[in-house]
């Protein structure tokens, strides 16, 4: 089976990842995920030989696949095929993850048997909607004037959204008005690398590490840089040393890419 998920909104896409994960896990006692990053030209051989490998306890298998449009044009060509071959392999949940649709060659993913959702930045009425959602979800009380000011501040933006929500809830402001969110939300200051390993040094609220790494993110800053400027803070306790160098293994093996090492850390 292959499940294709594409578009500019990362936030909804990487929720609807983790939803699939969540559901397919929760149906399999037995279940093994692994990343694989198209813009390493060995991953398509690794990718080949786990769909290959048939453990004798491996019921379901799932691979995460990011960046194939960043391949080369062979490696493209031996996706193709691969993914072709594969559509109707039920112990194999195959699922495509790029933040634009990808070339025509891969129009087959848009059609049965394989499974498509597009994830388009939302704006206006979309973008409105989304923002009551999620703020009921973390059950704040947002007036429609409220709801306006947000998007007309965060239009094509959800991870901000669900930054300035998540801030609300952090906070404890259970209902909101306009001036309320005007004197809490500050959309200028600037992503701080620093911030982020300091509050990962002295083990701050979740809510507060993840809030900070989003920030970087947005401003697109490396997970590379971000986690190399984290491995080399001084105030890092030998367990989180211990997990950083674990980590960097499995990065540079091919296994985990920064972006799922930072992510991971940041919720320990």
């Amino acid at each position: 089976m292959i499940i294709y998920l594409y578009g500019p909104d990362s936030y909804r896409r990487q929720q609807k990842l983790n939803e699939i994960k969540e559901s397919y896990g929760s149906k399999n006692s037995i279940f093994s995920v692994e990343n694989f990053n198209m813009e390493n030209p060995d991953e398509i051989e690794r990718l080949k030989d786990f769909i290959l490998q048939r453990g004798m306890f491996d019921l379901k298998k799932m691979a995460v696949i990011k960046n194939i449009s960043e391949s080369g044009s062979e490696a493209l060509e031996n996706l193709k095929k691969l993914l072709f071959a594969n559509l109707k392999n039920e112990n194999l949940i195959l699922i495509i993850f790029e933040n634009g649709k990808l070339a025509k060659d891969f129009d087959f993913l848009l059609t049965n048997p394989a499974i498509s959702q597009e994830f388009q930045n939302l704006s206006g009425d979309k973008l409105k909607f989304f923002i009551n959602s999620e703020a009921k979800k973390r059950n704040i009380e947002l007036p429609t004037k409220a709801i306006e000011f947000l998007a007309d501040n965060f239009t094509n933006n959800s991870w901000e959204v669900i930054n300035e929500l998540d801030k609300l809830q952090f906070l404890n402001l259970k209902k909101l008005d306009v001036k309320d969110l005007e004197k809490i939300i500050d959309s200028n200051i600037e992503p701080n690398i620093f911030k982020f390993t300091g509050a990962i040094s002295k083990n701050s609220p979740v809510l507060a590490r993840l809030i900070s790494l989003e920030m970087l993110f947005l401003a697109q800053e490396e997970p590379a840089k971000i986690f190399n400027i984290l491995a080399k803070n001084p105030y890092l306790n030998l367990n989180q040393l211990k997990i950083l160098a674990d980590y960097d293994v499995e990065i540079k093996s091919g296994k985990m890419d920064y972006e799922t090492a930072l992510f991971e850390l940041t919720l320990i």
